[in-house]
């Protein structure tokens, strides 16, 4: 269990002096909580969130204290970008971060897929890591310079089978080809 105290918990109803005690990965306590065999995150002085959610991260190498700091401004959950090595197709690279990164967050984390090698992406990789619970996937459309922008056909493509499965998708709109 984690017990982060000594903050100012702030909820719909307002705010109060309390601690937040968390248990396998869920809220368990909020207010005055039994702090007995759990590790202590010392919130003084800071505002307490339970609950809230960070949609948008890139905490991949620093898992662990990136997570704990999101902790300490009361965000429990959040989705991070999957960064692939090289070669890597999707389900690959998300597989790789569950096994290696994820053992290490404080926080729940769910995982956004990243198209970052537009050229290789092939119908079956959006259900591929639908298929390990990932329900969106970020596409490119500028950072030509890259390889990783997405041309019409690809991006198009990704949504098409992304729709299919009722995945989200997210788009880094700048128009690649002007700006270039």
């Amino acid at each position: 269990a984690t017990a982060v105290v000594g903050g100012t918990i702030v909820s719909p109803s307002g705010q109060a002096a309390g601690d937040v005690l968390v248990r396998d990965g869920a809220i368990v306590a909020v207010g005055a909580v039994d702090r007995s065999g759990a590790e202590i995150v010392d919130a003084s002085g800071c505002l307490v969130l339970p609950g809230a959610i960070d949609v948008h991260t890139h905490i991949f190498g620093a898992v662990a204290a990136d997570t704990r700091s999101a902790l300490l401004g009361g965000t429990t959950a959040m989705l991070a970008f999957v960064d692939a090595e090289p070669g890597e197709r999707p389900v690959e690279a998300a597989r790789r971060t569950v096994a290696d990164e994820l053992p290490t967050a404080y926080a729940d984390v769910a995982l956004h897929t990243v198209i970052w090698e537009p050229q290789s992406y092939r119908r079956g990789d959006m259900r591929d890591v639908h298929a390990l619970g990932v329900g969106s996937v970020k596409l490119w459309l500028a950072y030509i310079e890259l390889g990783i922008q997405a041309d019409d056909d690809v991006a198009f493509a990704v949504m098409q089978e992304a729709a299919e499965l009722g995945m989200v998708v997210l788009a880094h709109c700048e128009n690649g080809r002007v700006v270039d």
